[in-house]
């Protein structure tokens, strides 16, 4: 056996085997010829498999890259990341939401500038703003594809894939519809002046997730054109120009405002012109304030009013963003400091306008409908009652009489099988609206309200048991339910019989 093993050793190490081999090659070249073939498909096959997950690699990583930027500036705005799965077979590229994804699916291009702008262009059209594209115009939505699209290709350093995007998507499509051309250019200005993501995508966001699922209407597309075009003259205001003029959008979807800290009377009255343009944005019922600024000085001013406002109980700071802004081709340190105002109260954040109530309360009150009028809160105990904040948003408009007019108040309550409804005046002074919300009870008779801002605690004293009751209700309803409108804690004292006399 041993014999048998070391001639066979001997065999393999003499070469034998190669030799044999080639004889046998010489022989079968066709057969040689198949299996060359197969050895060719295998490893040429695992080259392109590397190859392709070199390319998706790279392309989701530019792309994810620039989304962690944006939602940055502009939460949720981007809320998805993105996957690219290689087609096997040529087919129109798709996106489509899988396991909180974009999952873009499509034929692989040696060219790889066509491989980044088409997966690009393909997960934007399908992750940017998905519930508020429905409401924005389309040819305005389009260019905001493509501005976050240049950032993309910007970031990637690919001058090559910029010039792919520019001859195959941007020009055919503006010759196709030329608007798109000054929609482009408007939102390129935004961009210059640092509102882009910070200011525009921020606030159709919030547009989309107050307004979603109402069916999108031709209104509600051109109020989100009117106010690209009313950022776009903020943006492009010349130096020195009067900047508190014309700094105010207040429309039925979209109610922000912009502070320019810029001013030369704050030299001369410091932050009380400030003070005043929060006073007034509040009354308006702004639910967005930026405070901007540019230059060592305004931005300090600027955090400065910010801080002021927010300690005084009249809005929240949500983000700070410092950045470079370029202006007539030089850049500025900038601020951005965006401010969420009449949106502290929890039963505002969540009234939603598709619920039965609202319904039926656009569908019977025209001034509610076409935006004369807004609910700022709403808290409804179904069946039993639902107290109602409304206020103004036109000069001449009693809120309460529009919405306490008998056949009205009649026809609403009928449909909700006699609920009862109950207006109250919004007001932007806790003390005052908490009385307010207590309902029946008279204002008359409450002595004292104590507030603690912070804790959004209230104490409201009052001059009798009987009072007392009345603000409670029956099973303390009423309470719970003045208390679900405000977003207030409170809690309902009887005054003792000596704090009353002397009170009186």
């Amino acid at each position: 056996m041993d014999k048998i093993i070391g001639h066979v050793l001997t065999f393999l190490s003499g070469g034998t085997v190669v030799a044999v081999l080639v004889i046998w090659g010489l022989n079968n070249l066709d057969k040689v010829g198949k299996i060359a073939a197969w050895f060719y498909r295998a490893f040429s096959w695992t080259h392109r498999k590397w190859e392709y997950g070199n390319v998706a690699t790279n392309v989701q990583a530019v792309v994810n890259t620039v989304v962690e930027a944006l939602n940055r500036e502009a939460p949720d705005t981007l809320p998805h990341a993105m996957k690219i799965e290689w087609a096997r077979t040529a087919q129109d590229v798709e996106a489509f939401l899988r396991d909180g994804e974009i999952i873009v699916t499509m034929d692989y291009s040696p060219n790889r500038d066509r491989n980044l702008v088409v997966s690009t262009l393909a997960y934007l059209d399908k992750g940017l703003l998905p519930r508020a594209r429905p409401y924005i115009d389309k040819i305005l939505m389009r260019a905001t594809d493509f501005t976050v699209a240049k950032s993309v290709f910007m970031s990637a350093k690919r001058s090559s894939a910029i010039s792919f995007f520019f001859e195959n998507y941007l020009e055919p499509e503006i010759e196709e519809e030329p608007l798109l051309r000054d929609d482009c250019t408007l939102l390129d200005r935004l961009q210059e002046a640092g509102f882009f993501s910070r200011i525009f995508l921020r606030q159709l966001h919030h547009t989309g997730a107050k307004v979603f699922p109402a069916t999108p209407d031709d209104a509600t597309r051109q109020e989100s054109r009117d106010f690209a075009e009313f950022l776009e003259r903020i943006a492009t205001r010349e130096r020195g120009e009067e900047t508190q003029v014309g700094l105010t959008f207040v429309r039925s979807r979209i109610r922000t405002s912009v502070m320019l800290i810029a001013r030369e009377e704050t030299k001369v009255w410091g932050t009380k012109a400030y003070t005043r343009r929060t006073q007034i944005n509040l009354d308006r019922g702004i639910e967005h304030m930026y405070i901007c600024a540019r230059g060592v000085t305004n931005i300090s001013l600027a955090i400065e009013v910010a801080n002021e406002q927010e300690k005084a109980g009249k809005l929240r700071v949500l983000a700070r963003h410092n950045f470079l802004q370029t202006i007539e081709g030089k850049e500025y340190t900038a601020i951005c400091i965006v401010c969420a105002m009449n949106l502290l109260t929890p039963s505002i954040a969540a009234l939603e306008p598709s619920s039965v109530l609202y319904r039926l309360l656009e569908e019977h009150i025209e001034e509610l409908f076409d935006g004369r009028i807004e609910v700022v809160a709403l808290a409804r105990q179904q069946g039993v009652r639902s107290k109602i904040a409304v206020r103004s948003l036109a000069n001449g408009i009693d809120a309460l009489s529009c919405c306490t007019e008998q056949a009205r108040l009649v026809a609403i309550e009928s449909t909700l099988g006699g609920e009862q409804l109950e207006f109250i005046q919004w007001s932007n002074d806790p003390k005052l609206l908490i009385v307010a919300s207590l309902s029946p009870l008279n204002a008359d008779h409450v002595l004292e309200v104590i507030t603690d801002v912070e804790t959004r605690q209230a104490i409201v004293r009052v001059d009798s048991w009987k009072a007392k009751r009345r603000a409670l209700g029956r099973g303390d309803q009423n309470l719970k339910c003045a208390m679900e409108l405000t977003g207030w804690q409170i809690t309902v004292e009887e005054a003792s019989g000596e704090e009353e006399g002397a009170d009186r």
